[in-house]
């Protein structure tokens, strides 16, 4: 479950977008409780919230064996796991490799799938969609949608409750464009809203 300070940091985060007029047209959400509890907390802020669809491919990358151990069990002098690549897959578990797929057929067969049907619509409507998920599925997004590479991708932080946003457009070649339009950004973490609801 998600402790007090993310709690409060969820329900910031959603007052930090209702001030900037900011709502969502779909929402899609780990099965996790916590990115669970997140979204709904964040939503319940939203002047226009909407129904969260639960995915499990949007779950933390599953280590399988390796969970609940320390680091230096696994990867220290005297660990189990003598080398580590992104195709490294712990036993019973999945490698980086193996969630960058699960993301590409999320964002190919549902969030490019909203897209085209709404382009179907008499009148277009701009599409917000928002996705609560975890650090290392939030990397894999970065990699299909820049082209950044695995290693690079892990030098970057990524803090509790921050916002990333991508934007996208469809290219002359039928193809889609992305831009990231921001990266980590957290100026709700600093800022004093009540926070009574807690």
């Amino acid at each position: 479950p998600l402790t007090a300070t993310g709690r409060e940091e969820a329900r910031k985060l959603g007052k930090y977008l209702a001030r900037k007029g900011r709502n969502y047209d779909y929402v899609f959400c780990s099965t996790a409780v916590r990115a669970h509890t997140t979204a709904q907390l964040v939503l319940s802020e939203l002047e226009r919230p909407v129904e969260i669809t639960l995915r499990s491919d949007l779950e933390e990358m599953d280590t399988g064996d390796w969970t609940g151990k320390h680091v230096m069990e696994l990867f220290g002098p005297k660990g189990c796991v003598k080398t580590f690549e992104f195709d490294t897959r712990p036993p019973n578990g999945e490698s980086f490799l193996d969630s960058e797929v699960r993301v590409k057929n999320f964002i190919e067969n549902t969030v490019l799938e909203i897209h085209r049907n709404e382009r179907k619509q008499a009148h277009p409507r701009k599409i917000r969609i928002g996705v609560f998920s975890h650090g290392t599925l939030m990397r894999a997004f970065f990699k299909y949608l820049t082209g950044f590479n695995s290693r690079t991708l892990f030098t970057f932080g990524i803090s509790n409750t921050a916002e990333v946003r991508f934007s996208y457009k469809p290219s002359l070649e039928g193809n889609f464009v992305w831009s990231m339009t921001k990266f980590n950004s957290a100026p709700h973490i600093d800022l004093d809203f009540p926070t009574s609801k807690l």
